[in-house]
Formats: C-alpha cells, structure tokens, sequence
C-alpha cells in the first residue's frame, strides 16, 4: 500500500513515542498500586491507531469516554463470537433487527449500540478529512514532510490520494469506512 513509504511511516514513529511517552507517566503515577497492564497496553494502542490511523486523540491511557467504551465493547465481543460455538448473532430478530423487531438479545442491543456510535464517529472523522484534503498523486504525497503536517493520518492520505477514475470519490467513504472496520474488528463482526 503507498500509505506504507517511508517518510510517512518515519512521521508515524512520533506517534508512537508520544503515546508510549503518556502511558509511562500514567504508570508513573501509580506507582506501588497494582495496575492492569493489559488494559493499559490496550489503551495505548488505542491511541496510537486513533492518531496514526484518523488523527483522532483517544486519550484513553488517561481518560475514557463513550467512543472508547464502545470501542472497548467491540473488542469483547469479538472474542466472545471467536469462542461461542452457535452464532446466535445471525439469527434474525434474536441477533439483529427484522421485521421492525429486535434484536432481542441484550448484549447484540449493546453492540448494535456501539456500532452506532463508532460508525457516527468514523462518518465524523471521514467527512473532516475529505473537506480538508487536497488531491495530489502518490509522488507528491511521497514528497511531503509529514513531520510538519498538522494531520498526517493514515485517513488523510487516503482521501488525498488523486484518482483517475469518477467512481472512486463515490465510494471513497464506502471503502475507507470498510477498511478501517475490517482493519480494527475483523471480518465477522463487519458481515452482521
């Protein structure tokens, strides 16, 4: 992928200090507590996507909001689908809504919950970037100083990149949206 070349990925190492810089003051501030170290390895790389990947700033080895609950949510169910043996979640009106009905299941109502509010987001995030990009070619996107760049986001670049082709703004917000969801969630938790 273009996005992958050099002085973007070299833009992208900043990222990932400040974020690991963040999450040793955090630990440092709760010195001779026991801490969970799995979320918070979570957290930080919740933050360095986030800001990598969307320029958003989760804060979340700091802070926690509704979009990181959420985001959170997800990723447990995701595991909890990985494991359970009859995918509940497909069935109609048990797992998803049909008919005007459903789903019934409470723990699919709070999924569908936090797919409302991380697509709100995204939507969110994708609009912003598309009103601030300027279409250039791969050179000239290759060529930039990411160092300098306000928002040199992995999104950003995306919808910087100059197409030949009329379809393509189009389905831009199709294709980055399904890409970053199969991309952070997997497959199946994309095809419900």
């Amino acid at each position: 992928m273009p996005a992958f070349h050099k002085a973007w990925l070299e833009s992208t190492v900043g990222i990932f200090n400040a974020c690991s810089s963040r999450l040793c003051q955090t630990l440092d501030k709760t010195a001779g507590r026991v801490v969970n170290m799995e979320a918070m390895y979570n957290s930080v790389a919740l933050d360095i996507i986030g800001k990598a990947v969307f320029n958003f700033d989760f804060q979340s080895v700091e802070n926690t909001s509704p979009i990181i609950d959420a985001v959170y949510g997800l990723m447990q169910e995701a595991e909890h689908r990985s494991f359970f043996l009859l995918p509940y979640w497909k069935v109609p009106i048990l797992g998803y809504e049909a008919l005007g009905v459903g789903p019934l299941v409470e723990r699919q109502q709070t999924f569908k919950a936090h797919i409302s509010l991380i697509n709100d987001s995204l939507d969110t995030l994708i609009k912003e970037a598309l009103l601030t990009r300027s279409e250039e070619d791969i050179e000239a996107l290759e060529a930039r100083d990411y160092a300098s760049l306000e928002n040199a986001s992995l999104l950003r670049f995306l919808v910087g990149v100059h197409s030949i082709h009329v379809y393509v703004n189009a389905c831009i917000h199709t294709y980055i949206h399904t890409y970053i969801r199969i991309s952070l969630f997997g497959d199946f938790l994309f095809f419900v």
